[in-house]
């Protein structure tokens, strides 16, 4: 080759580096890049462990609250406390017990009910259920199909130590339905859509079909979304109606 060939070929060369260089740089003074993402997440904590007394609670050496027993922090039916996700130690202090430290995760943009079960004189438990993204808010748009205008939602929640496996009979109106899918301890069955009206919940033994609690006069109004959960121990088994949000 030619060494005016090698020249041009060698300009030629330079000048497609050169666009190249310039479509591939990134303007930091119109375009905003961010040093940081801050993720959070929407919480509530419920205390169901029997004879206690009352939890207080801190989630990595921050105070949450206090919630006494078969009650929620915050109150039933109030919004969830807004906190950042991420790996969380949560230390709960009681009035009647020792104290407890658990390890869970805060899920990014998601509610969480986390609820405290078992009794004074066997171990305790946290379980973490997650219920919808944060972004899906009662009257919001992108909530409106978890909250229809004639419609609430029911999730059953088994945190009886000693219950075994657990079904639920649901009876109102017309409806008179046992859930298929037995819930262990610490489990639950998704939530069930039902009319609004008074309901009676009856969890039973999955196994043999005793009845561990009755929850009657359950009243679930429309556009609304809650938790049932069976708690405590044999002799002395409750259930609750939880309202979310």
């Amino acid at each position: 080759m030619k060494k005016a060939d090698k020249t041009k070929l060698l300009y030629i060369i330079i000048s497609v580096s050169l666009v190249l260089f310039m479509f591939g740089c990134v303007d930091t003074n119109v375009q905003n890049v961010p040093s940081s993402i801050d993720y959070h997440s929407q919480v509530k904590f419920v205390n169901l462990i029997d004879s206690v007394g009352t939890a207080t609670i801190s989630v990595n050496g921050n105070s949450m609250g206090s919630a006494a027993f078969t009650k929620s922090l915050p109150a039933n039916g109030s919004s969830y406390l807004d906190v950042q996700s991420g790996d969380k130690v949560i230390i709960v202090k009681y009035t009647s017990a020792p104290a407890d430290t658990f390890r869970i995760a805060f899920e990014t943009e998601r509610t969480q009910s986390i609820y405290f079960t078992g009794t004074k004189s066997s171990s305790h438990k946290i379980t973490s259920l997650t219920e919808r993204y944060t972004w899906q808010a009662k009257n919001s748009k992108d909530g409106a199909p978890l909250y229809p205008a004639d419609t609430a939602s029911v999730l059953f929640f088994n945190g009886a130590s000693d219950a075994g496996s657990v079904n639920v009979t649901v009876k109102g109106g017309s409806l008179d339905t046992t859930l298929a899918k037995a819930a262990v301890y610490g489990g639950n069955l998704p939530f069930f859509k039902l009319k609004a009206g008074s309901y009676t919940f009856t969890f039973t033994n999955a196994n043999n079909d005793t009845t561990l609690s009755t929850l009657s006069n359950a009243v679930v109004s429309s556009s609304n979304r809650y938790n049932a959960v069976i708690f405590g121990v044999k002799g002395n088994y409750q259930s609750k109606l939880f309202t979310d949000d």
